[in-house]
């Protein structure tokens, strides 16, 4: 220990063996036994790992890497190989003036390099290198015990490539991103569209047939350099890359594959972020912590993609209306590129002008439009419930749809589609009693009346005469009022017997039948309450892939997303 620099001056000398012990072994200076007493004890003690963290603050063992430049015949594709690593409960560390528990803190920092080593301030190499320079050191960017990045003893440095067991392999060759990620619920975290979800090498559909490509893999000195980076992680930091290698590779083939490529598009992105921005999210100290980062960053990048005009409406506008302007231009450009996804994805069946489904029957087609008159009182100008912008949309995807026929069929079952989704938390199966069919004060049993206040009542009059809005908009209303006044009676129908008839049959013929003795139970359990029972209703429909008569589009539900939910349905998201 004498050849090594001595803490600062304000810095306690240990206080006890284990110290001296501890020192040395984040140095790489222990014999195995030693070591494997260290480890022990960190496993066990949490405040022996507190004070590993600490320590490994205090000696500055961040080692920085050299940024190796990218050969000039590597492809992106050579990123296909690695996402990231998870550790167990551990104590805290400080953030800043906060603690942080342990267990949060990312292990995708750099960490301490072997004696000798370059040493230059520089964190993250190209994702997309793989040469021999990057692969030496990247597998030591997994971190132990989370943040605390720790060096392994010699013995562990020492240990042969060809030792590496086959079910290794996979691991080491997708080493290098595994380096830019904290775990896998990191890496879903970022696969939603307010990160990378959105973005274009992530989000296109792999179904059309190309020719197959057979990725890069590191070999010979750039795979044993790998090999020996991973090798130089204590078993247990080993264990946590084989767990996480092992959840990514159990996720179903297209989520596994776009996972990869969330985790190539990140670390691409990370690699291009200016030095100050790429440190501050390597710095944040939790996983939640640095994704706020990104978020924040990413949000910057997108405002500052905006055309001048565009950003000049920003300027001078408080937080909320800033906030509330920009959401709505990420909804429309959303839109936008699922209109483009749309095409690209139906680029076949649009250039034969084929009519798609369910417009390809006439009984079908006919029930659909039907479905949309009746519910949306699409010819009722004072009953419809659609906004002008959606009723005009409509009714131009419609017209265009019957006059042109073929493909302009999909338009109107996208409008249609988009149209039910947006209120299908009004869509519930109709009373067939009309005195439960509660839509004006008028109608409403004494122990609500007894309960509308006027600001209450200025709330709903924009809501009367129209079911089940009104009786929801009070429903929910009588329900945030807390203490409530006891139990009211339901503004609805409650129980299979008082919906109508369509309805009553469908129980009986269809969705009976495919219940579960637990789902009839579920049921059961809601029976009297409303909206919760038809909600409940509906949804095991929806479960068992049913429509349910006059309140859900004709057609199986899960159709109907596959092929007009885009990335914003079911069938888009992975």
């Amino acid at each position: 220990m004498s050849d090594e620099p001595l803490p600062p001056d304000d810095i306690e000398p240990p206080a006890d063996p284990f110290e001296a012990d501890l020192v040395a072994y984040l140095d790489g200076e222990l014999d195995d036994a030693a070591a494997r007493r260290v480890e022990i004890r960190l496993a066990t003690d949490p405040a022996a790992r507190q004070k590993a963290a600490a320590l490994k603050k205090t000696f500055d063992l961040l080692d920085y890497l050299p940024r190796p430049e990218p050969s000039a015949d590597f492809t992106t594709r050579t990123i296909d190989k690695i996402p990231a690593l998870k550790t167990g409960p551990m104590p805290t560390v400080r953030s800043g003036s906060q603690p942080v528990p342990i267990s949060a803190v990312s292990s995708s920092v750099p960490v301490a390099l072997a004696s000798g080593m370059l040493a230059r301030p520089l964190v993250i190499p190209r994702p997309w290198v793989w040469a021999a320079g990057l692969l030496a050191v990247v597998g030591l960017l997994a971190g132990y015990f989370a943040a605390a990045a720790l060096r392994s003893h010699p013995a562990a440095r020492e240990a042969s490539p060809d030792e590496l067991p086959l079910s290794d392999r996979r691991l080491v060759e997708y080493l290098p991103l595994y380096a830019v990620a904290d775990d896998i619920e990191f890496v879903q975290k970022l696969a939603e569209a307010d990160y990378f979800g959105d973005e274009p090498s992530v989000s296109f559909d792999a179904t059309p047939k190309v020719p197959a490509v057979d990725p890069d893999k590191p070999s010979g000195p750039a795979f044993e350099a790998l090999a020996k980076s991973f090798q130089s992680l204590p078993p247990a930091r080993q264990q946590a890359v084989r767990e996480l290698d092992k959840q990514l590779h159990a996720q179903p083939p297209a989520a596994r594959d776009r996972l990869v490529r969330v985790l190539e598009a990140y670390a691409a992105w990370l690699d291009r972020l200016p030095e100050a921005e790429r440190r501050r999210v390597l710095a944040a100290a939790t996983p939640e912590l640095r994704l706020g980062v990104i978020r924040e960053l990413r949000e910057q990048q997108w405002i500052d993609s905006l055309p001048a005009t565009q950003r000049a409406r920003l300027t001078g506008l408080s937080s909320a209306r800033k906030a509330e302007l920009i959401g709505q231009w990420k909804r429309a450009e959303a839109e936008r590129r699922d209109e483009w996804e749309d095409v690209r994805r139906n680029a076949d069946a649009i250039a034969a002008n084929l009519v798609p489904w369910p417009f390809d029957s006439e009984p079908m087609r006919k029930a659909v439009v039907e479905f949309m008159r009746v519910t949306f009182q699409t010819d009722e100008p004072k009953k419809c419930r659609l906004t002008a912008n959606e009723l005009d949309r409509h009714t131009a995807a419609l017209a265009a749809a019957e006059k042109n026929g073929g493909w302009a069929w999909y338009a109107y079952g996208r409008e249609t589609f988009t149209i039910a989704r947006k209120y299908e938390y009004l869509l519930l199966p109709e009373p067939a009693d009309p005195k439960l069919r509660y839509d004006d004060f008028s109608d409403l049993p004494s122990s609500y009346t007894a309960r509308i206040n006027p600001v209450l009542r200025k709330k709903l009059v924009p809501h009367a005469g129209k079911w089940p809005d009104f009786a929801l908009e009070l429903h929910d209303e009588l329900r945030s009022v807390k203490g409530g006044g006891g139990p009211l009676p339901p503004l609805g129908p409650a129980r299979v017997s008082d919906f109508q008839d369509p309805v009553r049959t469908f129980w009986e013929k269809e969705l009976s039948p495919k219940l579960s003795p637990q789902e009839r139970g579920m049921l059961r359990m809601q029976e009297n309450r409303w909206p919760e029972y038809p909600r409940e209703f509906m949804r095991l429909a929806r479960q068992h892939d049913l429509s349910v008569p006059g309140v859900t589009l004709p057609g199986s539900p899960r159709t109907w997303d596959r092929t007009y939910g885009g990335s914003r349905g079911p069938a888009g998201r992975q």
